[in-house]
Parts: structure tokens; sequence; C-alpha cells
């Protein structure tokens, strides 16, 4: 059979991982390289049994360097830190926000041994989240706290451990979908409730509300905007009058409030205090967004509701563990002393467009005086947003970089930084690579020069 012939062509196992360990030897050991070789061999077989392999015919040194390429990208895999140059803050690809000293230095200290996640200092056995009702209850003024591995995980436990089999009410402009293709909706349908819309797309009024809730209406849900505003000929009742309604007919108020924004941004946006303040009774919200912690989702609010949270079987199936509450510790300690601005999230949103442009400008003539006979380099006024779904309202002005090169594409540059050591990834707009320095880090910007630089040169000669 022909297949036959075509199997007595790909080279041995061995012969193709000795050809591999030449390149890779220093990052995988030989036995994985085997490992990736026999699953790359068995696609190929797999392709020549379906006939949809058109090349198997030629040298076995394109199959080498497919193997090459193969092994190239799983060493790119591995969790590495990047330059981010693009100006969006909370960048979800890329980790949502960095940490802050105080939490590293606890995150790495918990780390590299045992804990008393949950010994009590007599000890007994205890509460591993007793520091985070400690200190979110100082901050905040929330009666008790749950944590959980993100803020979708916090909506799911809340409603389905509250308002299984029952009708949740909430305005039809609030049905949102986040990045990923995550729709609200269908975590409120996995929970296993009722969901009952109330208004139009574009307006909604308190009496919407009361004309929806029925005997078994469990819940009133709000739902932060996250990614998109609404505005002209609009209408929503505001947070205080949903309170009223929910203390009127005694169902909860549940506001997803999805940022975790402890400072005051704005005259419109809410801090998790002032909606606690207002009478909600039961917030949830992510820990890696403008709090500015790791992955998490945090619900404060009444005792009697988040009693039955922490009690529900599912909830220890979504806890955290010693190392997210080491970070979340450790970042809450930064609010807890004032120092707020030491959060990487916080010092990048107020950094003075003063000292935002004297880094650029001087970024610009350094790379220009470099580059000139290789690209365009010119400095633009733009505004950033912060991302992550957070304070879509909210525009940052800034300065960019704009990079126009002369003999490659944009798209060839941006893919040579991204593949740089450590990767750089950057934006393109009006057929330029664009820098946003307000995300670089100081000691960042010599790393993200010579890459310019040298890309720019390298990318010419070939």
């Amino acid at each position: 059979m022909e297949e036959k012939g075509l199997f007595k062509k790909i080279p041995s196992v061995n012969y193709l991982a000795e050809k591999v360990a030449i390149h890779f030897k220093n990052k995988f050991p030989f036995k994985f390289i085997v490992y990736k070789i026999r699953i790359f061999l068995s696609r190929l077989r797999s392709k020549i049994l379906s006939n949809t392999q058109h090349d198997l015919n030629e040298s076995y040194k394109k199959l080498e360097l497919n193997l090459l390429k193969e092994f190239t990208i799983t060493s790119k895999q591995q969790l590495t830190q990047v330059v981010n140059a693009t100006g969006i803050i909370i960048h979800t690809n890329l980790g949502r926000v960095p940490l802050g000293d105080r939490a590293f230095k606890k995150l790495h200290y918990i780390a590299r041994g045992y804990s008393n996640l949950e010994i009590t200092p007599d000890g007994k056995r205890g509460d591993r989240i007793q520091r985070l009702k400690d200190l979110f209850g100082f901050l905040t003024g929330s009666e008790s706290v749950v944590v959980v591995n993100n803020d979708a995980a916090a909506v799911y436990l809340i409603l389905t451990t509250l308002a299984r089999d029952k009708e949740v009410v909430i305005a039809r402009s609030e049905l949102v979908e986040i990045g990923g293709k995550f729709r609200l909706p269908e975590v409120i349908k996995e929970s296993g409730v009722k969901l009952v819309e109330v208004g139009t797309t574009n307006r909604s009024y308190i009496e919407d509300y009361k004309k929806a809730i029925t005997e078994n209406t469990a819940l009133i849900l709000k739902v932060h905007k996250s990614n998109f505003t609404l505005q002209g000929f609009t209408c929503e009742p505001e947070l205080t009058e949903l309170v009223s309604l929910s203390k009127e007919t005694g169902i909860p108020l549940f506001y997803d409030q999805g940022d975790g924004c402890m400072v005051k941004v704005g005259k419109e946006k809410l801090t998790v205090k002032q909606a606690l303040d207002c009478g909600v009774d039961i917030v949830s919200f992510s820990g890696d967004k403008l709090l500015g912690g790791p992955q998490a989702g945090i619900i404060l609010g009444k005792k009697k509701y988040l009693a039955k949270l922490s009690t529900t079987p599912i909830y220890r199936a979504l806890r955290i563990g010693k190392l997210t509450l080491s970070a979340l510790e450790g970042t809450l300690e930064e609010y807890l002393w004032g120092e707020e601005n030491n959060l990487p999230v916080w010092r990048m949103i107020n950094l003075p467009l003063s000292k935002l442009r004297e880094r650029s400008i001087a970024f610009y003539f350094a790379l220009n005086s470099k580059v000139r006979d290789l690209a365009r380099v010119t400095l633009i006024e733009r505004e950033a947003m912060i991302g992550g779904g957070s304070l879509a309202e909210l525009r940052l002005p800034g300065v960019c970089i704009f990079i126009k090169p002369y003999y490659i594409s944009v798209e060839a540059l941006k893919k040579y930084l991204f593949n740089y050591s450590p990767p750089i990834v950057t934006c393109i707009d009006k057929d330029c690579v664009v820098i946003n320095l307000r995300t670089v880090k100081e000691e960042e910007e010599n790393i993200l020069f010579k890459a310019l630089v040298e890309s720019l040169s390298k990318l010419r000669e070939v």
C-alpha cells in the first residue's frame, strides 16, 4: 500500500530526538523531547491515513524544520514576563495587573515553606480568611467576606446558593458579555436560577423592577457595565432606589461591582465602600483589576447572606489557596497604610502626563537618532483606556511613539518584538507600531530600545 511506503520514509524517533536536542537540550530533558516527537509523528501518520498530507514526498529536512518550529513554539509557551508597551493597564491576556511589592514579598515568603493557613494563635483550627475579614471590614465596613477564585465564580456561588430554582430580576441593559465570549446570562442559567429581564436595551425604571417582583423572586441583581458605556437616550435607576426597593420587599440586592475600585475616580464610579454604604446587601468584584491584587472573586456584604455562601459544599471547590491569600493580604495592606499608589495599577493610572511626556520625548529622540534611515518615528498625543473591563468611560491623556518601518511591514516588526526575549507586546495603528510607555517600567526602557533598534536593522538585512 502507498501508506506503508510513506510510513517507511518517516525518520526514527531517536534520530529526530538527537537532531532536536542539538538546539533544545538546555530547555527540555531528552525524555520530554522524545515524548513530544512521538506526538508529532502520531499526527503525521494520521494525516497519511486520511490523505490530508500534501508534502510527504519532500525531503526530511522540511519535516525536521517543522519539528524544530514546534519545539520553538513549545519553549515560548512557558509562563514568562513580558514588556507591556500597549498602554493598556489592565490587560487580561497579559495577566491583568502586576502585583505590588508587599504582595510579592508576602507571596514569596509564604510559598517557600509551611504556613499558619488554618491555625489560630492558640493552636486551634481557624478560618483561613480571618485576616481578610479584618482588612476588608476596616477598609469597606463589610460585615463579612467570602473569597473564591474569580468574579465569575463569585457570581455563580451567590446565585446558586441564594436563588437556585427561583427568580433573579435584572435590567436588560446589564446582560453583558465580556472577553472570551463569556456571557452573564449563561452563568445565570448554569446556576439554576430563572432570569427575569426588565426594561429595554437603553432604558429601565424602578417601576420595571417593582412589576417584575413576585413571591418567587430571590434576588435583585445589578451588574456593572464593564467594557462599554451606554449613552444618549438612556435611563436607569440609581443604586439608592434599588436599595430602597430591596428594603421595601425584603429581597436582597446583589451588586456585581466588577473591578474592585477602592479609590474614588471621577463622579460616576462608586467605590466598593460607597456601594456598601448605600445599603447593598452583597457586592462582588475581581481581585486583579482596580484592586491591584491576584486573581480572585471577592464577596462582601451582610453576614447573614455570606454565612450561607461559606457553608455550602460548592464553596470548597471554589475557595482560594495560600498563595492567592498571601498576595491578597499584601495588596490590602497597601490600602491599610494609605499607600495604594505603591500598587502598579494605581501608579500607572496616576502617572502624571508631564512625566509620561518627558520619558516619551527622551525615548523618541534616542530612537530616532538610531533608526532614522530605517523608520519614521513620530510622537503623537493619544488617549488610553485602562482596559480589563474597568472604568470604560475614563480616558487617560498621553503621548505615544509611532514607528513606521521603511523596509519591512509593521506586522513583521510587531512579530519580531513579540518573539524577543523577553517578549514585547505592542499595538498597530495607522500602519505603525505604537509604543505607549505608560505601561513600560523605566528599567524596561533599555530592553525596548535595544529590541527596536535590533529588529529594524536585522529585518532590513533579511
